[in-house]
């Protein structure tokens, strides 16, 4: 991450990401194919008067809670599949971003924002399974692009002060745009913090939220089979929720459930002719349960090992109902690191 003040009216910074695809399922080639890109590229005010803020660039839209957090500040190793299904992983996105804390006393920030898209990703309401199983893009888009075709979000957070070291933070959001069909996002979030002593580090941490994802439109080229429908719909519906207590300055054990139910399309080839004769709409639910410790070796060194209990339909995980995954990560972080307060 490169920051810096440009003046006394606002701020500039760049994160840089680089990765490597991971399929749990299969063996592959980890330094094969690293992709460098930029994950962040904004600029921010400062200084604007009547509690006003605004940023523009390519950024994390403040939508959801978990989905405007890079990978490395989860409080998982993985992100919720239905976080990932419905947003389409992180809710990156490129466009200005209007925020406004009112000056009143209690703590209220308003978001609203005008982006090409909310997702690093395709989500799952947008595309379709061929027949030999991969996935292609549902719905039609057009190469031209106009004011109709972006996505407007807006987002309400406030901090409720329960007690002594207690708060709750809750939010709610939607978002609406167009582009490869029209397309609706939901979510409601929240996160129960209780600090039981003020001189020890001991913190205990509930959080979730409720996720809804809609698209609909004309099917792309692609998705179209003779004698089938030629326009549709996709939905999809999902929510996590998760418990950690942090012990001292070292050891925070934690529980995660999370619940996915997306609406798919997937074409058939009935006769084997290598010609899709068919086009059906599903619904299938899957679900994980999850158990993660960390250990907390400094402030900037974390190591995290997870353990997952995966549900799904019939063969949804590389041809089985269930499965486990395990994780084992370190993360370090080096020189400042730091982000605008989003509740």
């Amino acid at each position: 991450m490169v920051q810096s003040n440009i003046d006394q009216l606002a701020r500039a910074y760049v994160v840089f990401n680089a990765g490597s695809e991971l399929d749990p399922w299969s063996k592959t080639d980890p330094f094969g194919e690293v992709s460098l890109g930029i994950e962040e590229a904004a600029i921010e005010t400062s200084a604007l008067p009547y509690g006003l803020g605004l940023k523009v660039g390519q950024f994390f839209a403040d939508f959801s809670r978990l989905g405007k957090v890079h990978c490395h500040e989860l409080p998982f190793t993985d992100r919720p599949a239905s976080l990932k299904g419905i947003i389409g992983g992180e809710a990156k996105a490129r466009g200005l971003e209007l925020s406004w804390v009112p000056p009143v006393d209690h703590y209220l920030r308003l978001t609203l924002g005008a982006v090409d898209n909310i997702g690093a990703g395709t989500a799952a309401t947008g595309v379709f399974t061929t027949p030999g199983g991969d996935t292609a893009d549902l719905f039609a888009g057009d190469s031209n692009r106009s004011l109709s075709d972006l996505t407007c979000y807006g987002r309400a957070a406030t901090i409720l002060e329960l007690g002594e070291g207690t708060s709750l933070n809750v939010g709610i959001d939607y978002a609406r745009g167009q582009d490869q069909g029209t397309r609706e996002l939901a979510s409601a979030d929240a996160k129960f913090t209780w600090l039981p002593d003020a001189a020890r580090f001991d913190r205990l941490e509930i959080g979730g939220e409720l996720l809804h994802g809609k698209t609909d439109g004309a099917f792309g080229p692609s998705a179209l089979v003779a004698g089938e429908a030629t326009s549709g719909s996709a939905t999809a519906h999902g929510a996590y929720v998760y418990a950690q207590y942090r012990i001292g300055k070292d050891w925070e054990p934690g529980l995660r459930y999370d619940w996915f139910r997306p609406e798919s399309w997937s074409q058939s080839d009935a006769d084997s002719d290598g010609i899709a004769d068919g086009l059906a709409r599903t619904r299938q639910s899957q679900s994980s349960l999850s158990a993660y410790l960390n250990y907390n070796l400094s402030e900037y060194s974390r190591l995290r090992l997870e353990v997952s209990h995966l549900n799904g339909a019939s063969g949804a995980f590389n041809g089985k109902d269930d499965d486990w995954l395990g994780f084992l990560q370190w993360t370090v972080t080096m020189g400042p690191h730091t982000h605008s307060f989003q509740p």
